[in-house]
């Protein structure tokens, strides 16, 4: 029967560990239910502990092997403890990967609009400078074709009256010299009709110079005309240049339009940028009190859990110190039951290898399993990096 009962209360925590199960959190998953794990502890603790047993070598060979299973039950709680703390450490980083994920990202996006506001900026000043340069060129062009035109024009009249009136002296020279041969060659041979001619000849000469004044006259009106001609050229050109300056004060005014627009559109931008930044901050501080509060509730669950293991370990205590004064009634009988519990011990130490290989059951297990959530992890942190 005391072999029946130690391969029973062997079997129980083998079977209450093999059914529990471990799971790993993330940043946004509930936390590892531990209560099946506990309950199996308790369990494990509460085998074979009557307080009416009558067989003394049984109480014996129950509290011995209740001893070693507190220590496994402790070993246990410790290793259980040391994946809660991993667990824990996990979670953090975890938590404060997405924030410097989430950080990179708002500062990406903030550098990007900020080379987007000054690229367009070059070129609201670029396309400025072509319109400016544009139209300095082409009055400038205008203005000289413009003053060539009328320089070509008056040189062409100056150079066209110049010779009208060579031509006219030319000719008056030239009929003055006839003229004065004639009168040579008349005098030579009408020297005898010469105070009768030259009554005649006064009066053709007095003809000829009436008609080589009003000649001089008209050359003189003609003058005046080309000087109107000229004072109406330069009132033009004045007028041109007053268009001129009147067309670079618009340019002026636009300009400065253009920059007031612009400096509108550059503070209208700021604001849509800040009021941007603002709106992640919020967002930002929102998922950051969010996480903090899914780590506070976690925080306070592992407290839970921890206290109620403590709870069950005070508990098992108090068992042990049953199981001593149980051992010191029972210390009479070892010297008779040597070879039964040297079968025990046998038997504990396979219980214990036993134990081992669960423990490293449970290791393979949660690698296995933080190895198959590890993708979705990383589908998880690109789903928040696009967001």
């Amino acid at each position: 029967m005391i072999v029946f009962g130690c391969l029973l209360f062997l079997g129980g925590p083998s079977s209450a560990f093999t059914t529990t199960t471990t799971t790993t959190t993330t940043a946004n998953t509930r936390p590892i239910e531990w209560s099946s794990l506990l309950f199996s502890t308790t369990s494990i603790m509460n085998v074979n502990l009557d307080d009416d047993s009558t067989n003394s070598g049984s109480d014996g060979s129950s509290s011995s092997s209740n001893t070693t299973s507190l220590l496994l039950v402790q070993d246990k709680l410790s290793i259980l403890q040391d994946v809660v703390k991993q667990l824990k450490q996990r979670q953090q980083r975890d938590a404060q990967a997405v924030m410097e994920t989430t950080e990179r990202t708002h500062s990406r996006t903030i550098q990007e609009l900020q080379i987007q506001l000054e690229d367009s900026k070059r070129r609201h000043e670029e396309q400025l400078q072509l319109t400016n340069t544009e139209w300095e060129t082409r009055f400038k062009q205008q203005l000289q074709q413009q003053r060539r035109h009328d320089q070509e024009e008056l040189q062409r009249q100056r150079d066209n009256d110049a010779n009208t009136a060579a031509a006219a002296a030319a000719a008056a020279a030239n009929q003055w010299k006839i003229q004065q041969e004639d009168y040579v060659t008349q005098i030579k041979t009408l020297q005898d009709e010469l105070r009768q001619v030259r009554q005649k000849e006064k009066e053709k000469a007095a003809v000829s110079y009436h008609e080589y004044q009003s000649q001089l006259s008209k050359l003189k009106e003609e003058n005046l005309d080309y000087k109107t001609t000229i004072q109406q050229l330069t009132m033009d050109l004045d007028i041109k240049d007053k268009k001129l300056l009147e067309a670079s004060y618009q340019l002026e005014t636009m300009e400065s339009k253009w920059k007031r627009q612009l400096k509108e559109a550059e503070t209208i931008r700021r604001q849509q940028l800040q009021q941007q930044k603002e709106q992640l901050l919020k967002e930002f501080t929102a998922e950051k009190q969010q996480w903090e509060t899914e780590l506070d509730e976690v925080r306070s669950e592992c407290q839970e859990r921890v206290e109620i293991a403590t709870a069950a370990v005070q508990a098992g205590k108090k068992r042990e110190e049953r199981f001593q004064r149980r051992l010191s009634m029972a210390e009479a009988e070892k010297t008779s039951s040597k070879r039964l519990l040297q079968f025990q011990i046998k038997l504990l130490t396979l219980a214990f290898q036993g134990s081992q290989n669960e423990i490293n059951d449970l290791r393979r297990r949660l690698t296995q399993q933080q190895k198959q959530q590890q993708p979705e992890r990383q589908q998880q942190q690109e789903q928040q990096d696009e967001q």
